[in-house]
C-alpha cells in the first residue's frame, strides 16, 4: 500500500431553485448524508415559511439520502420524487455548472463558512 495525502477538502452544496423565478437558496455543508439533508430541509423550510398554511413541493431525484427513511421533513415540506436516471427533469441540474465554473478555493469556503455557521 501507498500513503496518499489528499489534497482537497470537499464541501457539498445543496441548492434549492425555484423554476419559475430563479430564486435559489444555497447551503454548504461538510457532507452529505440523511442527518443533514434532513437539517438542510428544516433550514430551508425556515428561510421560505413553510408551514401547515405555506405548503412547498420539492422536486428531488433518489439519491439515497433524499429516500432515506429516516430523512425528518418539515411541516409544510412536501416531497416528489424523479424517475430514476432523470436529471434532465431535475431543474437545480442547471445550477450545476454554475457551481463547477466558479471552483472556489477551499480557503474561501471555509472562512464564508465559519462566519455562516450552519443551526
Amino acid at each position: 500500500m501507498a500513503k496518499v495525502k489528499r489534497r482537497y477538502e470537499w464541501l457539498y452544496l445543496y441548492g434549492f431553485v425555484r423554476p419559475n423565478t430563479g430564486e435559489v437558496h444555497w447551503l454548504i455543508l461538510p457532507t452529505v448524508n440523511v442527518e443533514v439533508f434532513s437539517l438542510a430541509l428544516s433550514h430551508f423550510a425556515q428561510e421560505v415559511g413553510a408551514s401547515i398554511d405555506r405548503r412547498i413541493l420539492l422536486v428531488l431525484d433518489q439519491a439515497g439520502w433524499h429516500t432515506g427513511k429516516e430523512v425528518e421533513i418539515p411541516e409544510g415540506i412536501h416531497l416528489e420524487f424523479l424517475p430514476s436516471h432523470s436529471p434532465e427533469l431535475q431543474p437545480a441540474e442547471r445550477l450545476w455548472a454554475l457551481s463547477n465554473e466558479a471552483q472556489w478555493p477551499t480557503a474561501c469556503l471555509r472562512a464564508w463558512t465559519s462566519s455562516k455557521r450552519f443551526s
